[in-house]
């Protein structure tokens, strides 16, 4: 493992997500060896990984010597669409009580990827993870950022854009994706984040990828293939992407 790199991989996060599913699937082994590996679900929560911060890899909680990995979860969320408000299932009360309301739970896991767009222009897709957002092993030239819970030490910018919606101002979002894009193609470490990494990323992502050359109407297929499966969280922001730049 030593001797790898973590260019290796034109999309790391396939390799990212290969290796948490089965650093969950070792721990659910160790758990009970007995029972076979192959009817295992990798969707367990609670799996205590070590994030590797020099690989972009998730593990068990061992880490290798020479990588500074921090201890992360991966646990359940419950979200309310019509409040815009999240709360952690296992720890934290509803912070919604209406009963009408839609409340969706969701696997909240930490993102701090490698993206490499259509074209070969890299950068770094993030989650906000609330015990150290801002710990990298190598601090960014620029972040754009979709929630107002983002306040790095580093040069960045915000787009207003609710969670679980749309930006408010598409035009702007357009202008500071082009803006990142040019950025990013001159060399810049660019990090692009919201709070669970997925819905607002995610369709920043493919926005990206369509600026890139990729065709609007498979950017969101492409962004769950190479980035995250769980990338664009709503039929609403999926139009969005498919018709942003259809005028």
């Amino acid at each position: 493992m030593q001797g790898s790199s973590p260019e290796r991989a034109v999309s790391p996060t396939r390799g990212y997500q290969s290796a948490a599913a089965q650093a969950i699937n070792l721990a659910a082994a160790a758990e009970s060896p007995s029972r076979d590996r192959r009817s295992r679900r990798p969707e367990r929560v609670g799996i205590p990984l070590a994030w590797c911060q020099r690989d972009g890899l998730k593990r068990v909680v061992r880490a290798l010597p020479g990588y500074r990995c921090a201890v992360v979860e991966i646990r359940r969320a419950v979200a309310c669409a019509e409040c815009g408000l999240y709360w952690d299932a296992g720890s934290q009360p509803p912070r919604c009580r209406d009963g009408n309301h839609e409340h969706r739970v969701f696997e909240v896991h930490r993102h701090l990827d490698p993206v490499a767009l259509p074209g070969g222009t890299r950068l770094t897709a993030a989650s906000f993870d609330q015990a150290a957002p801002y710990v990298r092993a190598r601090v960014p030239d620029y972040g754009l950022y979709l929630d107002p819970r983002w306040q790095p030490p580093w040069d960045h910018g915000h787009i207003c854009w609710p969670d679980f919606g749309l930006p408010t101002d598409a035009g702007a979002l357009t202008g500071t994706l082009r803006a990142v894009l040019e950025r990013a193609r001159s060399g810049q470490d660019v990090e692009v984040g919201c709070l669970g990494g997925h819905g607002r990323t995610g369709t920043a992502l493919s926005c990206l990828a369509v600026l890139s050359g990729y065709p609007a109407r498979d950017a969101v297929a492409w962004v769950r293939s190479g980035y995250c499966s769980k990338a664009v969280e709503t039929p609403e922001q999926e139009v969005f992407v498919a018709t942003l730049f259809s005028s």
